[in-house]
This record gives structure tokens, C-alpha cells and sequence, in this order.
């Protein structure tokens, strides 16, 4: 029987194996508990800074309403993968809610 850690190597990229708190910060953030995924996205930065999760810290941010941070973050991501369009994406999002006041 399948179950959602065998079916990992199929929809997240292989640096993600490299920590588990990553993986982790992705489940809190499905699960909208962006605190423990934030905790997790620092602490996955601290044993791999891979572009995921510095996009998942970011989004982490910007749910937060920290968009510098977020933007801060986005840019971190693009930088080690830029060929990464989720995170340009998501900059592009952070950068429109700063500049138009959006607040939760």
C-alpha cells in the first residue's frame, strides 16, 4: 500500500530528501500552521539552503504579512535555481502586496 512517503521521490524535487524539517514545513503549510512551517523552513535552511526552502520560508513570510522578508527570501531562492519559476512568481506576488498595503 502507498502512502504519502512513498510517493515523495515523485512530486518533490531530490534536495528535499536532504531534511526532513522540510518536508515537515511542507505539511504545516498544507495544514496552514505557518508557524511550525516557518520553524521548519529556517531549520531545513540551516542543514541544506536549497531554493526550496527558502521559497517555502518565503511564503511563510508573506502569509505573515513580512513582505520584505518574503521578498528577501524569494530572491534567495532565485538566486540558487533560476530557472525556478515558482519562486519568481511568488516574489512578483510579494512585491504587488507591499507596494498596494495589503494586510491580513
Amino acid at each position: 500500500m502507498l502512502d504519502e512517503t512513498s510517493l515523495l521521490p515523485f512530486f518533490f524535487h531530490d534536495s528535499i530528501f536532504t531534511s526532513r524539517h522540510l518536508f515537515k514545513a511542507y505539511k504545516a503549510t498544507k495544514r496552514g500552521d505557518f508557524v511550525v512551517a516557518k520553524a521548519m523552513a529556517e531549520a531545513a535552511i540551516k542543514l541544506d539552503p536549497s531554493y526550496e526552502a527558502f521559497n517555502v520560508l518565503g511564503i511563510c513570510f508573506g502569509i505573515t504579512d513580512d513582505f520584505e522578508n518574503a521578498i528577501a527570501c524569494f530572491e534567495k531562492s532565485i538566486s540558487i535555481q533560476p530557472m525556478q519559476n515558482e519562486a519568481a512568481f511568488n516574489r512578483a506576488g510579494a512585491i504587488v502586496m507591499q507596494e498596494r498595503g495589503y494586510l491580513t
